[in-house]
């Protein structure tokens, strides 16, 4: 269904062509990355309050191919400073979680690591083994789906009160306010050049004054992006830190399956 955002204040600049279909498998080549965005906290605040289920093929911010970037980035993510962490996940004792037996969600793999969202709960979350978060930040990461229909990604700014970058199979993309048990659209988009397997996605949190300045790239090519408020992390010690960053998986809204993902080549580098 198409979303509907609740309290967002209408744009008055240039009109927005409306977003393509989304192409389940090897869309066409030409770059269909969509901004999406949010000028203003006030503004990001009525995007706020879109439920995850109503987040349709066109999103309720994004934005024709004439506006193919993340702003407020543009069409190339930030300069990095420096990389703080990475990790290719072949060495098991890096640090992440490593579940076992049946209940396991979260654990090293052959030279991955892999993520699942067991029946009982709606999403996989596991904060990288980091002992520094920088306040801004770039996080990448390549996926591969599994089973299961679910959306995988990275996420910053905390487990509870961050921001999710999320991708699904057909090509689907949104930028989510971790609320709780709900996810809570700030940006959407749609992926133009999915490869078959690995997809790598790369994911911008940058402080900016109060706001967080946040964009998404799917292989290369700017596909949403939004200010937001900028909170302090549920997990950041109660100093004002920047909380976790990490691994997402989770399951749409309605969805039944069990969803899979396993990720590769994970980096986070401040800005």
């Amino acid at each position: 269904p198409e979303t509907h955002p609740v309290g967002a204040p209408v744009p008055t600049a240039t009109p927005k062509a409306p977003g393509p279909a989304v192409r389940h498998r090897r869309p066409n080549r030409a770059v269909l990355g969509l901004a999406a965005g949010v000028v203003g906290a006030s503004a990001v605040v009525g995007a706020l309050t879109l439920a995850s289920g109503d987040d349709g093929a066109d999103g309720g911010r994004s934005a024709g191919p004439a506006a193919a970037a993340a702003a407020p980035f543009g069409e190339d993510p930030p300069k990095v400073d420096d990389k703080v962490f990475d990790d290719d996940f072949e060495d098991t004792g890096s640090g992440w979680k490593n579940g076992a037996g049946p209940s396991r969600d979260a654990g090293y793999g052959d030279d991955e690591y892999e993520l699942r969202v067991l029946p009982s709960t709606t999403r996989t979350v596991v904060p990288a083994p980091l002992t520094r978060v920088p306040d801004s930040q770039l996080i990448e990461v390549k996926v591969t789906h599994g089973d299961g229909g679910g959306e995988a990604g990275v996420y910053c700014r905390g487990e509870s009160g961050g921001y999710a970058f999320l991708l699904r199979e057909d090509g689907r993309a949104r930028i989510a306010r971790i609320d709780g048990t709900a996810l809570r659209d700030v940006a959407t988009g749609t992926a133009g050049d999915l490869r078959d397997d690995e997809n790598r996605i790369k994911a911008a949190c940058v402080q900016d004054g109060p706001n967080l300045n946040l964009g998404m790239w799917v292989n290369g090519d700017p596909v949403a992006g939004a200010a937001a408020p900028s909170d302090d992390g549920d997990d950041g010690g109660g100093d004002g830190g920047p909380g976790t960053s990490g691994l997402v998986l989770h399951r749409p809204d309605g969805a039944a399956g069990r969803p899979e993902a396993s990720f590769t080549d994970f980096a986070l580098c401040s800005v």
